[in-house]
């Protein structure tokens, strides 16, 4: 109980004021007390009495009440003018600081008062304290945990929140202690727990200090790597393992990234009550390496656990890792069949492991008996094959696809370059392992198609006999010490320009041969006379060779044109110089060129040039007199424009033949066939041998009939040329030239 009290002074010197106050609780539950407050007067002097009315107020809290009129005397003893008990309401927390006031006034000489001041009550005890919250070690276990309380006063509900999470009721004691048992934790685990109780007669709740406390672990793992290869063992190291017997799980992570068990112990281990375990892992080399067929390591992690209660407890959130690895698994390959498959080539060569360059065809087989053997649960996928030559450089590359129920083929053809090459194949299987690389050597020899050099001409470059020289080489092939290449010849056969070449070839005999280098034969041959053509060295013939080794043939053509004598006198009194007379011309004396005379001054010149000066001056004339035709023209403007030309006659050019112009002109072209089939061309070529016109005459529907060409214009030093022809009539074309 809580109670004081006060003196104060009134208007009258001699009269003293006095408050009393006392105050007692109504209880936790009321959460409030009664407050009494009584207000006295007296005299402080003796022999002295007043007296009249009075009227006190009094305010306690907000609680205010007043005795009015009160008829009182006053001497040196307390009067009694106000007292009265009021409820004041405490704190939530049960304190309270009380406001107390006495006033008032009195129809004598006391006069008036006002008083005041601020008790504080005793406080109502609301909640209950927490004395005691503790757990010991030896009350905590890998699932478990054993608490103890104790709070002063009585409380009817404790509840616990574990986490941070919502609170659980775990006892109802009407009492002030008690226990909290915890179960179904983790291992390993360290926890925050608090409590809270519910005082009986408040109702309030108390909350403790919030606890942490670590559950014992169970067994684990502590190797810092659990990588290993299939195959071998792997020793597991732990830690806690006095606190229980563990399994151990294998899981491997699949291509798709999701993770499968593949391996698990019993719960006994560690053996004997030892730190460390060595799981035979070999014994499983088959099951883990069919895991994984198309890879060389996977990723791995081991489980380590223990059962208790029923439940199982293990590291699986946050398991060991690791690396399994494929060792000791490539592929087993030895032997395979090669050489070259060209028959041609081995009719000459007769060795397998020889072929000439640019020809045969090299090929490996891979038969079934010597087909790749893959290891540890893996496949044979395909064969890599690479040509190497001599430098190491891959100069083919080819792959082909497994099969163990037929032969694998590789068929590399023919090399470009001589030298000594190697077959290099190795296998691949379904982990990209590949086995040894198993080489075979192989030679290409030097080769080319025959050569040959030929001259051939008319005897004196006009005769009707020919002479010949030939100058060959052709490669040796040789196999060791032997050569292979032992046949060559040269054949021909010839036919005059505008027929067709028909019938066998002649053998050329005659020959010389020796060793050009280490890999070819020279051979040469001259003969004269060769073949004489009896045809008074009129006509022009194609040559055709046909030059063979064992190997190959090629064809190599050449023409003989008309003999061209330096001079030539016919028995029908003609001469030529340079050429042949034309028989059916009326001309005694023919020149091929011009000829140089010196005239009466000494001096020289060229009848032919001179000729041509002439006729340029005449052609300026024409032009001249052309322009003024023109003009006339241009002046009267009805006289018709008129031309003035000049036609040669017809001029025969035999095919292979070529005319220059001596002066600017126009030329059109006659040709008669003998079938309907047959056609010539002809080219119109300026000074730097570019063609600027192309005809092609074409029979008429009666083939000996003559076809005319339209006009073409020329400029003195182009030419005419002839090119290909057939059925042409006697092999010529006739042109006329227009100045």
């Amino acid at each position: 109980m809580a109670s004081g009290s006060w003196t104060f002074g009134t208007s009258n010197q001699y009269i003293q004021g006095l408050v009393e106050w006392s105050s007692s609780s109504n209880g936790s539950s009321a959460n409030s007390s009664t407050v009494s407050v009584c207000v006295y007067f007296r005299r402080t002097n003796t022999g002295y009495t007043s007296y009249g009315t009075i009227n006190t107020g009094v305010q306690c809290d907000s609680n205010v009440y007043w005795e009015n009129g009160l008829n009182v005397t006053i001497q040196n003893s307390w009067v009694l003018t106000n007292a009265r008990s009021y409820t004041v309401p405490h704190n939530n927390d049960g304190s309270k600081s009380c406001y107390i006031r006495a006033t008032g006034n009195a129809n004598f000489s006391l006069g008036s008062f006002d008083t005041s001041t601020t008790v504080t009550l005793d406080k109502i005890p609301r909640y209950a304290t927490i004395k005691t919250f503790n757990v010991l070690d030896s009350d905590i276990t890998q699932t478990s945990a054993l608490f103890s309380w104790s709070t002063d006063v009585n409380v009817d509900e404790a509840q616990y929140s574990l986490n941070g999470g919502s609170w659980t009721r775990f006892a109802q004691p009407k009492s002030t202690s008690g226990s909290l048992s915890l179960s179904n934790l983790k291992p390993g685990t360290t926890y925050s727990i608090k409590i809270r109780v519910k005082r009986t007669d408040s109702q309030l709740w108390t909350e403790s200090n919030t606890k942490s406390f670590t559950t014992i672990p169970i067994a684990s793992i502590s190797n810092d790597s659990i990588d290993f290869n299939i195959g071998s063992d792997l020793v597991i190291n732990f830690t806690n393992s006095d606190k229980n017997k563990s399994f151990l799980a294998l899981q491997i992570e699949k291509t798709d990234g999701t993770w499968e068990e593949v391996i698990r112990t019993d719960e006994v281990l560690p053996l004997n009550d030892e730190t460390s375990y060595t799981w035979t892992l070999s014994n499983n080399a088959i099951l883990l390496y069919s895991k994984v067929p198309t890879r060389n390591k996977a990723n791995i992690r081991i489980i380590c656990g223990t059962t208790i209660n029923s439940t199982v407890y293990d590291n699986s959130e946050s398991p060991k890792l690791g690396t399994m690895y494929v060792v000791d698994s490539d592929p087993i390959f030895s032997t395979y069949s090669y050489g070259d498959a060209d028959t041609v080539t081995q009719s000459v060569l007769g060795n397998t492991s020889y072929m000439p360059e640019k020809y045969g065809d090299m090929q490996a087989h891979i038969s079934t008996s010597n087909k790749a053997t893959a290891k540890n649960q893996a496949t044979i996928t395909k064969y890599v094959a690479l040509v190497k030559n001599s430098d190491g450089k891959d100069v083919v590359s080819k792959e082909a696809i497994y099969s163990s129920t037929s032969q694998v083929d590789f068929a590399f053809g023919s090399i470009a370059t001589s030298g000594t090459y190697t077959i290099n194949i190795y296998a691949v299987d379904s982990r990209g392992n590949t086995s040894s690389t198993i080489q075979k050597t192989f030679y290409v020899l030097p080769y080319h198609q025959p050569t040959a050099t030929i001259e051939l001409s008319r005897l004196n470059d006009y005769e009707q006999e020919t002479v010949i020289k030939i100058t060959a080489y052709y490669s040796k092939l040789k196999v060791g010490s032997t050569n292979k290449n032992t046949t060559f010849n040269v054949k021909y056969r010839y036919a005059e320009v505008g027929t067709t070449l028909s019938g066998g070839y002649t053998t050329i005999t005659g020959w010389s041969s020796s060793d050009y280098g280490d890999s070819d034969i020279k051979v040469t041959m001259s003969q004269n006379p060769f073949v004489n053509l009896n045809d008074n060295s009129n006509n022009s013939y194609t040559f055709e060779f046909q030059i063979t080794d064992k190997l190959s043939t090629i064809i190599d053509t050449k023409a003989i044109e008309q003999g061209i004598p330096l001079t030539f006198q016919g028995t029908n009194g003609q001469m030529s110089i340079g050429m042949l007379p034309d028989i059916d011309s009326s001309a005694k004396f023919q020149v091929a060129s011009d000829i140089m005379a010196t005239d009466s001054d000494g001096t020289r010149k060229l009848i032919l040039d001179e000729i041509n000066k002439t006729n340029d001056g005449l052609s300026q004339t024409n032009n001249d007199l052309t322009n003024c035709i023109a003009e006339l023209n241009r002046k009267t403007m009805n006289l018709a424009y008129g031309s003035i030309k000049r036609r040669v006659d017809a001029t025969s050019i035999a095919v292979g033949k070529e005319y220059t112009f001596e002066q600017d002109c126009y030329v059109y072209f006659v040709a008669s066939f003998t079938s309907t089939s047959g056609y010539c061309r002809v080219y119109i070529a300026n000074e730097n041998d570019e063609i600027v016109h192309y005809v092609q005459i074409n029979p008429a529907q009666t083939p000996a009939n003559a076809q005319i060409t339209g006009e073409y214009f020329a400029k003195k030093g182009w030419k005419i040329k002839t090119g290909s022809y057939g059925s042409l009539y006697n092999n010529v074309i006739s042109y006329s030239l227009v100045y």
